[in-house]
């Protein structure tokens, strides 16, 4: 089964694209889908054309993405929400089914510690993959989510 992970974000979206076959893991393909400061319009709509592309390109049979979690900074809340709605919206217009996780599932599945940091996850995340995870954090968290789905599946 081949999903894609989505780590979202307004800047900085983190995907990667996975496939599992038997008890291994395969990246297929992950990235950064990055917007520059301009209206939050124009923003989201890259990002939204960035994921349909990506879906049409490697076909991905379903979407796992994470929620957003709470946060004192109510207006980075907001464009969070509005990032992970357009995902949602690409995803479905695709025909993909789509499963939300929360942070803390996340990490619990991958590392086994619902409070793990970035680092933790991204040490799991290479342990099980075998491999080196370039790029930073949003696709090692991207990797994870997908992780996550597979593990809950």
């Amino acid at each position: 089964m081949r999903i894609i992970g989505v780590d979202p974000g307004l800047q900085r979206t983190g995907y990667a694209v996975v496939e599992k076959k038997e008890n291994d893991f395969l990246i297929v393909t992950s990235g950064v889908l990055t917007t520059k400061k301009t209206s939050i319009g124009k923003r989201l709509l890259s990002i939204y054309n960035g994921l349909l592309n990506i879906i049409e390109e490697y076909s991905p049979a379903l979407m796992a993405v994470e929620t957003g979690f709470y946060s004192k900074n109510v207006d980075s809340l907001v464009k969070m929400s509005q990032v992970k709605g357009v995902l949602i919206v690409a995803a479905s217009l695709k025909g993909l089914e789509v499963f939300e996780y929360s942070p803390a599932t996340i990490k619990s599945s991958v590392v086994g510690r619902g409070g793990a940091t970035k680092e933790q996850v991204k040490y799991m995340v290479e342990q099980i993959m075998k491999r080196e995870i370039e790029g930073g954090f949003d696709i090692s968290d991207a990797i994870a989510v997908a992780i996550c789905h597979f593990h809950r599946a």
